[in-house]
């Protein structure tokens, strides 16, 4: 088994904990020194999924990692036959841990990232890691935990969004609809008939770009080619699909609803109703706020519509 399994990368920052002093010293099989700096007294079963903070710096003191800037401890499943015999890597530190344990240590960076190193880091270099066990629970009480976690990240993510969404409308003079769910959406020419609902076929054309940022899609050929977006070879022409739960974002679920045939308006999507903390595209990173310029040419019922 690989070490580098905590999912090491891209952090930085100042780890919370104070990692400078030692009342007792715990030796691993290969000989790795832990420093006991706070001692827990609960053992961790097999099985179970132990919280991580931690943080990692170079023998000059340059922060490589540190998980308290997001704060969300990195989850790690203790698997005794694996990380008892894994000799010398992190598992084989981390087995020894017990819940609420706060340890400094010493590791080659080989054994922390795996064969490969970031640059310009290299294998046997010597890395100093401060690490948390902030708790240890069933895989049941985990699952429970990480739903939780994304539920509160996606309420505060929403408010951040919803606060920027509506400065930038007030700084250019847009008049909005408001939607209880964040999205806010203008409808620049009325169209004919009933609005959208789920389970109808729609053909629309669109147009989008990131608040504040730049295009990254449109299926009008023209458009794309004016934003630098045009790719060669694709089919251009007006977008259809059945407006339902995971065909497109939500926020085309729910925006799309608000028009009818020969509709034209602009979407405000936030990002909890687009990506989320995923990143798409070049253009569109994690948390990015979405702007659509949209038509709705058709809308064809369906049975399940009916």
């Amino acid at each position: 088994m690989k070490t580098g399994k905590l999912l090491l990368i891209g952090l930085s920052g100042i780890f919370a904990a104070s990692c400078t002093s030692s009342p007792e010293t715990i030796v691993t099989e290969s000989g790795i020194e832990i420093s006991v700096i706070q001692k827990g007294d609960e053992e961790i079963d097999p099985g179970m999924t132990m919280l991580l903070d931690f943080n990692v710096k170079t023998s000059s003191d340059s922060l490589l990692v540190d998980t308290s800037i997001d704060g969300m401890p990195r989850p790690a499943r203790k698997v005794d036959s694996i990380w008892a015999s894994n000799i010398g890597s992190i598992e084989e530190v981390i087995y020894n841990l017990k819940k609420e344990d706060s340890v400094f240590f010493e590791i080659p960076a080989s054994k922390l990232y795996g064969e490969v190193t970031p640059p310009p880091i290299k294998g046997d270099d010597l890395l100093k890691v401060c690490m948390v066990v902030r708790d240890a629970m069933t895989q049941e009480a985990f699952q429970a935990y990480r739903t939780k976690l994304m539920e509160d990240m996606s309420r505060e993510q929403l408010a951040k969004d919803v606060a920027i969404i509506d400065k930038y409308l007030d700084d250019n003079n847009i008049v909005a609809e408001k939607s209880e769910s964040g999205l806010r959406y203008v409808i620049t020419e009325q169209g004919e008939g009933e609005n959208v609902v789920l389970g109808q076929t729609i053909k629309a054309n669109y147009s989008g770009h990131v608040l504040y940022g730049e295009f990254f899609d449109s299926n009008i050929e023209e458009i794309a080619k004016e934003n630098g977006v045009f790719t060669e070879g694709r089919p251009y022409g007006p977008f259809e699909t059945v407006l339902q739960q995971g065909a497109v974002i939500q926020g085309w679920v729910e925006g799309f609803q608000y028009f009818s045939k020969g509709s034209k308006g602009t979407l405000y999507i936030p990002s909890t109703l687009a990506y989320g903390s995923r990143a798409r595209s070049p253009q569109i990173g994690p948390n990015s706020i979405l702007v659509f310029d949209v038509e709705l040419l058709d809308v064809q019922s369906n049975k399940a519509a009916e």
